[in-house]
């Protein structure tokens, strides 16, 4: 059982006992969610108030869950990122997909999703196997050719040429 001695503060990353039980202790309006954390409204009865107690909740991998976040999915990483940790706390947090890999998905990702297609080069924060932006990556040139997951095209060794776009294997 807790008593009053026991409310504290909420420190950055760390829920504090007030911030969730003021609304049963004090008989105040409850505390908003803090970034980082979700609140679904589901209780715990597994504490000494007999209407039981909301708590907030770390935010999942592949999302981030900004102040007053209600559900663990409502705001996911997205396309061409994702986040492998907890408590991400903005969009800004989400990691952008790593050179020669894409992430793309309806959900947040945890992990990027595969290896960019032969024949196309990925740099960082693609959401397409397939890229053609020029930004995050594109179609392998003429005089180059990309195997699956090139960050970069691969130009010809000298004596050799390819005169076609999109070639995953060199001539």
């Amino acid at each position: 059982m807790h008593g009053s001695h026991d409310i504290d503060i909420k420190v950055r990353g760390v829920v504090s006992f007030l911030t969730y039980r003021s609304c049963f202790l004090l008989q105040a309006t409850c505390a908003n969610c803090p970034p980082g954390y979700y609140c679904d409204g589901s209780t715990q009865n597994d504490t000494y108030c007999a209407h039981g107690v909301q708590n907030p909740q770390p935010c999942p991998e592949g999302y981030y869950c900004p102040y007053n976040t209600r559900f663990d999915t409502e705001y996911a990483c997205p396309n061409g990122t994702y986040n492998p940790t907890t408590k991400l706390e903005t969009v800004d947090q989400c990691t952008a997909c790593l050179p020669g890999m894409y992430c793309y998905s309806n959900v947040g990702l945890a992990y990027p999703t595969a290896n960019c297609s032969g024949g196309y080069y990925c740099t960082e924060g693609a959401s397409s196997p397939t890229p053609t932006d020029g930004t995050t990556g594109d179609i392998c040139p003429t005089g180059s050719h990309c195997p699956e997951g090139s960050v970069s095209p691969t130009h010809c060794p000298p004596g050799t040429y390819n005169p076609t776009e999109g070639e995953q294997r060199r001539s």
